[in-house]
């Protein structure tokens, strides 16, 4: 709710605005808005999609006395990675913004996690195949 002050103040800001600023057309369009919010909510399928994905590859691959464990230890990886992840990119990011030459500019944070999908996908293709089907006890 606006008090008087704030509103004097609001009104005031509007006013000094106007006056002394050409007005600003929007910067986001409609379809910029939607195309964002597609865009985004695709990610965000996609990341559960590859989590959940992973946690029925490790429920396949072990014994059922033993899934509570590697569950558990893959929740506890998964913590981790989300935890020091986004320290690390962000360290990254903040080293490579500072004026260096091209491989080492602020496309270098991209490059690395792009290198990381790269190696995890390598990975994924030396899995064995058994891994696809439920490991009965």
């Amino acid at each position: 709710m606006l008090t008087p002050a704030s509103n004097r103040l609001l009104h005031v800001q509007l006013a000094h605005a106007s006056t002394t600023e050409p007005p600003v057309a929007p910067a986001v369009t409609m379809p910029v808005l939607l195309g964002a919010i597609v865009a985004f909510a695709t990610v965000q399928s996609i990341g559960t999609l590859a989590f959940t994905s992973t946690f029925v590859l490790i429920n396949n691959s072990v014994h059922r006395q033993d899934r509570g464990l590697q569950n558990g230890i893959g929740q506890t990886y998964a913590s981790l990675a989300r935890t020091v992840g986004p320290l690390m990119g962000g360290i990254v990011f903040a080293w490579s913004e500072q004026g260096r030459a091209w491989p080492l500019d602020y496309h270098f944070a991209w490059y690395l996690t792009a290198l990381g999908g790269v190696g995890c996908y390598m990975l994924c293709q030396q899995l064995p195949k058994k891994v696809d089907t439920k490991l009965f006890d």
